[in-house]
C-alpha cells in the first residue's frame, strides 16, 4: 500500500512538473512570437497604418503572419509570408510542394460574405437613384469621386431597358474628402433634380452648398447602407450585388442588360 502510495505522489509530482514546463514553454513561445511580431511590423510595408499583425507561426523556411489590412472603409484578414532574412514579404498563396497543401492562418475555408446571400429588401428603400425598370434587379454601391464607379455611371443606359439598378451611396471618405456630402446633397434633391444631374455631369458634378448640413435622417440612411455594405463583405466600389445579396460585376449587368 506505501508503495502505491509513493508511487501516485511520484506520478502526481511528474505530472504536475511536466504541466509547469509546459505551460512556461507555452509562456515562453507567446512571449517570443510578441516580440517577432514587433520586429515584423517595423517592415516596410508592414509598419503602415493599413495594417494590424494578429498572429506569426514558423513554417520553415518563411513566418506565416495573420494581419488585418484596412482598405477603404473596410478590414480584410490576409495572410503575409515574411521569409525568414526578414529581406522579402509576400502577399497571397502558398503552398507546400510535396503535398499541394495551402498554407493559411485561416482555421477553415469559410465561405466568402461576397458569394452568400443576404436580404435586400432594405436596399430598395435606401436607394438614392434608381435606373430602368427590367425584370433583373441589381444594387451597386457608390461613391461619386470614384473613377470605376464613374466609368460603369456612364453605361446605365446600356442597361435601363433590361435591369433595374439600385443606386446606393458608399463614400470612400480616406480618398475622397468630399464624396459623402456630394451624396448627401444628392440624396436630398428631388426627383427631377435628379434626373437632370443624371443627365449631364453624374453624381461627380453634385455641387456642395456653403455651410450644407445634411438632415439627420439623411446621413442615418447612409450609415445603415454602409453597414449592410460592409456585412455583405464589400471591397472597394463599385460594388455590385444581385437580388439575393451575391456580389456581381459591372460587366455581368452590361451583358445581362443586352440580351
Amino acid at each position: 500500500m506505501k508503495r502505491t502510495l509513493s508511487t501516485l505522489t511520484l506520478s502526481l509530482l511528474a505530472s504536475g512538473t511536466l504541466l509547469a514546463q509546459t505551460a512556461n514553454t507555452d509562456q515562453l513561445a507567446k512571449a517570443s512570437n510578441t516580440e517577432l511580431l514587433k520586429e515584423l511590423k517595423t517592415l516596410k510595408p508592414l509598419n503602415s497604418k493599413v495594417f494590424k499583425l494578429n498572429s506569426v507561426k514558423d513554417i520553415g523556411s518563411m513566418y506565416m503572419v495573420n494581419a488585418n489590412m484596412y482598405f477603404q472603409n473596410n478590414t480584410r484578414q490576409i495572410d503575409v509570408f515574411i521569409t525568414k532574412d526578414k529581406k522579402i514579404v509576400l502577399f497571397g498563396n502558398a503552398f507546400n510542394t510535396e503535398t499541394s497543401q495551402k498554407y493559411t492562418t485561416q482555421k477553415s475555408a469559410i465561405k466568402s460574405k461576397a458569394q452568400e446571400k443576404h436580404d435586400t429588401a432594405p436596399l430598395e428603400e435606401l436607394a438614392i437613384y434608381k435606373v430602368g425598370n427590367g425584370k433583373q434587379k441589381y444594387f451597386v454601391f457608390t461613391d461619386p469621386d470614384c473613377g470605376f464607379c464613374r466609368r460603369f455611371e456612364d453605361r446605365y443606359n446600356e442597361i435601363k431597358e433590361d435591369v433595374t439598378l439600385y443606386v446606393l451611396p458608399y463614400p470612400l471618405t480616406r480618398m475622397h474628402p468630399f464624396a459623402k456630402d456630394k451624396l448627401l446633397v444628392f440624396a436630398e434633391m428631388s426627383q427631377a433634380q435628379k434626373d437632370e444631374v443624371m443627365g449631364k455631369g453624374g453624381l461627380a458634378s453634385v455641387k456642395i452648398p456653403d455651410g450644407y448640413k445634411a438632415k439627420e435622417d439623411t446621413v442615418k440612411k447612409l450609415d445603415k447602407t454602409m453597414r449592410i455594405a460592409k456585412d455583405m463583405g464589400l471591397t472597394g466600389t463599385p460594388y455590385l450585388v444581385n437580388k439575393d445579396g451575391i456580389k456581381s460585376s459591372p460587366t455581368e449587368i452590361i451583358k445581362r442588360g443586352k440580351k
